[in-house]
């Protein structure tokens, strides 16, 4: 017999699968051996692995979930008791009559009547609270979660959000709007605390696939009566029995099938309102233990707009050298057509003496990787690809982005690799979005490159830029989803990648202590862009 071994997070998403069936065919009669079927378990197994999981026979818990639903409906319903016992599985009201005295001591007439009769809690109505009502008709909502089961008080909620989190992390979900969401299954009034349901839910705009632990569905979408509130957690059960058993039926308003949910509002506690999204975002990922930025880098809407219009001279300057650039010219001929157009527009070359270095652009030419010295004596020759990297200084403000250049007649495999390089960036420029990583324009990069046979360059990589030539981050090529630094929106730096035809080994030129080059003389090839980081994607600077 061959054994295949499961493990509890494959346990765990069947049980996921059976739970979540019942809970939406509870006016169906539920067949245990369909259900054994759909869970995978073997059938000789299946009653023993479900009560493991769930604390009580699979009959059972579908008999208690029946009855606690009645009871809800009973309550906060003027449905009759026939339409009720249909709604939850009972083919006459007399079935669901027995079930309800077995679990409550009265019948379901005598509950709806007694309105002073208590289950588990008393009904606390605060006509003092001032709840702010909003009906809204709310689209469905995609999410991912993790089943709670407990009082809803004694729960480990945090633990709960730390296993959604690594699941968005692995499956690279991230992104700008999240909303926190717990949906509660159960009435405390009616289910004992021990039972009480919890889907601790990630609204997410795309979802994986289950996973251990971490389910997917969707709430249904529909016309919602949503209040906000803020006090102590103390105050809640008296807000849901005010919304209960006095604002629904003032109102008149009949509830739907589905349970409610809570969703979560991070707030500033100097004031009354919601705090700041981006501010309270990045606490957030902070306390998720991720790399997040200082303030210092994060630009205002004053450095902006000064660092757009040095990236505009610097896109001019490089389209410029696009127009002249030219078999039989030399370095030092792009070197004057790059100082004297940015002179001209009031600007700075940003190389020009930068920690000593003798020009104001830097050329490098096919094995030299970067920071190549334009010089008379090395002339442009058909076949040759060269990067010029230009970067600029206007009222204060760095803008930086470079280019490649084919010039004359240039092989296949150059070609390639110019062009392959190019898409590397295009892709690393795509992965860039708030609220993802680093890590992740790292891995895209890397992962087009290798795919294509090239390798890439470590030594060297992107950076912050704007208040200065460098800043923090360090943009690095080569990563892995999910990890580096936190994008953020106001973010700026430059993606650069040095992408190898051969092996990614390189040195630096002796003679003069700058220029770049690959160890195995293969040629190398490099674009950049300076890009901001906006709330709803990025922006190129350089374009």
């Amino acid at each position: 017999m061959e054994q295949k071994l499961t493990t509890k997070e494959e346990y765990l998403k069947r049980i996921n699968v059976i739970v979540e069936y019942i809970n939406n065919h509870l006016d169906e009669n539920i067949d245990l051996g369909m259900l054994a079927e759909m869970s995978g378990f073997s059938p000789w197994h299946f009653h023993r692995i479900v009560r493991a999981f769930l604390g009580e026979p699979v009959g059972a818990f579908i008999t208690r979930v029946r009855v606690e639903t009645a009871a809800r409906l009973l309550r906060y319903s003027d449905l009759s008791v026939q339409d009720i016992a249909y709604r939850v599985g009972y083919d006459v009201p007399s079935s669901l009559s027995k079930s309800f005295k077995q679990f409550y001591g009265i019948s379901p007439n005598g509950y709806r009547n007694n309105k002073n009769y208590t289950i588990m809690k008393p009904v606390e109505v605060r006509p003092d609270l001032k709840l702010e009502f909003e009906e809204q008709v709310l689209a469905p909502k995609q999410v991912i979660y993790v089943w709670l089961t407990g009082a809803y008080n004694q729960l480990d909620y945090c633990a709960a959000w730390q296993k959604l989190w690594n699941y968005v992390r692995e499956e690279n979900l991230f992104a700008p709007d999240v909303e926190f969401l717990c949906v509660y299954h159960d009435d405390p009034k009616v289910t004992e605390q021990d039972k009480l349901r919890t889907s601790v839910c990630l609204v997410l705009p795309r979802v994986g696939k289950p996973k251990g632990e971490v389910g997917v569905k969707e709430i249904p979408g529909g016309k919602y009566a949503i209040f906000r509130y803020q006090g102590p957690y103390e105050n809640l059960h008296a807000v849901y029995d005010t919304i209960y058993a006095k604002w629904i039926p003032e109102k008149g308003y009949k509830l739907g099938d589905t349970p409610g949910f809570e969703k979560y509002l991070l707030f500033n506690k100097n004031e009354n309102k919601p705090a700041s999204s981006i501010e309270e975002k990045i606490k957030l990922y902070r306390r998720q233990g991720h790399i997040v930025p200082p303030r210092k880098i994060i630009k205002n809407a004053e450095q902006i707009k000064g660092i757009r219009e040095s990236a505009k001279i610097n896109t001019a300057v490089l389209d410029h050298v696009a127009a002249n650039i030219r078999e039989g010219m030399s370095t030092e001929d792009i070197n004057t057509l790059v100082y004297d157009f940015t002179v001209a527009h009031g600007a700075i070359p940003a190389p020009l003496n930068y920690e000593g270095f003798p020009k104001s652009v830097c050329t490098s030419i096919n094995e030299e990787v970067c920071h190549g010295i334009p010089d008379k004596n090395i002339i442009l020759r058909s076949g040759d690809i060269i990067n010029v990297d230009v970067s600029t200084i206007y009222n204060g403000y760095f803008s930086d982005a470079s280019r490649m250049f084919m010039i004359g007649e240039v092989a296949e495999d150059r070609q390639k690799l110019v062009r392959v390089t190019k898409e590397c960036l295009e892709k690393g420029i795509e992965a860039a979005q708030p609220w993802r990583f680093l890590g992740d324009v790292g891995a895209v990069i890397q992962e087009h490159a290798e795919s294509n046979g090239y390798s890439v360059v470590r030594e060297f990589c992107g950076h912050g830029v704007g208040l200065k030539f460098h800043e923090i981050p360090e943009v690095e090529h080569v990563g892995r989803r999910g990890t580096g630094m936190l994008l953020v929106p106001g973010m700026i730096f430059t993606i650069e990648p040095m992408i190898n035809m051969g092996e990614r080994d390189i040195f630096i030129d002796e003679d003069n202590d700058w220029t770049v080059i690959t160890e195995d003389e293969q040629p190398s090839a490099q674009w950049e862009n300076t890009i901001l980081i906006t709330e709803t994607g990025n922006e190129i600077l350089t374009w």
